[in-house]
């Protein structure tokens, strides 16, 4: 691939809000307000809270926080990354079934609408709809 193709796809790239580096996902320099600390922390400690079965019992309990408050795209990916992470987790985690709790499920709808709508050339989701209440 010549040096003209590499710039071009770049282009191409960073026009859709895509890092050449990160792909759709912000870099590590993006973080969230403080009230979404927690969002953070289950993130980290994901993994064990799966093999330890405390993943329902602490997304149970996260309030539905205001996505709308993230005016920065950054924040408002990191947003979504993070709820798509706790929901997938809480889908494999429960062989039940369960809905995601609302927690989840209700910031989750919002920025995913919020990044559909308003940063269209992002949402991969268009397709492959991340929130479903089935």
């Amino acid at each position: 691939v010549g040096t003209g193709s590499r710039a071009r796809g770049h282009e191409l790239l960073t026009t859709h809000g895509i890092s050449p580096t990160h792909g759709f996902l912000a870099g590590s320099a993006v973080h969230l307000p403080p009230e979404f600390a927690r969002w953070e922390r289950i993130a980290v400690e994901l993994p064990y809270l799966l093999t330890s079965g405390r993943l329902r019992g602490i997304a149970d309990g996260l309030p539905p926080l205001d996505v709308e408050a993230l005016d920065d795209v950054g924040q408002q990916r990191r947003a979504h990354l993070l709820l798509s992470f706790m929901a997938g987790a809480y889908r494999c985690a429960e062989s039940t079934g369960a809905r995601i709790p609302s927690g989840i499920a209700a910031p989750g709808t919002v920025v995913n609408l919020i990044m559909m709508f308003h940063r269209a050339p992002y949402c991969p989701s268009r397709r492959f709809p991340v929130w479903s209440s089935s």
